[in-house]
């Protein structure tokens, strides 16, 4: 009996040894789990924004163009102007944040691929 005592000693002791090696070995896994999960949806909420801002970008380049077409502006400069209100509004009820001249770019942009897609 003694005997048997011994060795479910040496086993207790050598399931607590496994147990303190291995319990931040899987606390670790379990957090870079969770960190690429958080990675993974952020990126597909960025996939979202960028195509809300891209949709809106559309909209408002659409809308000054035919404007300007109609003659409601008598030039670019207003045109753009309109378009920069207009998305800026549009991301504030979105809850986009993007800055001033990153947006104006991405204006210039959308109106270039507009003039691009609609040339004749």
């Amino acid at each position: 009996m003694h005997e048997f005592q011994a060795i479910q000693d040496a086993m207790w002791t050598l399931a607590q040894g496994l147990l303190i090696i291995a319990i931040p070995i899987l606390v670790k896994a379990a957090l870079n789990w969770v960190s690429v999960k958080v990675a993974y949806f952020k990126d597909q909420a960025s996939d979202t924004q960028e195509w809300r801002i891209d949709a809106v970008l559309d909209v408002a380049v659409k809308i000054a163009e035919q404007l300007k077409e109609s003659g409601v502006f008598p030039d670019g400069g207003a045109a753009k102007a309109f378009c920069v209100d207009y998305v800026q509004k549009e991301f504030d009820r979105l809850g986009v944040v993007l800055d001033v001249d990153i947006m104006a770019d991405k204006i210039e942009g959308a109106y270039h691929e507009y003039r691009l897609s609609n040339k004749k």
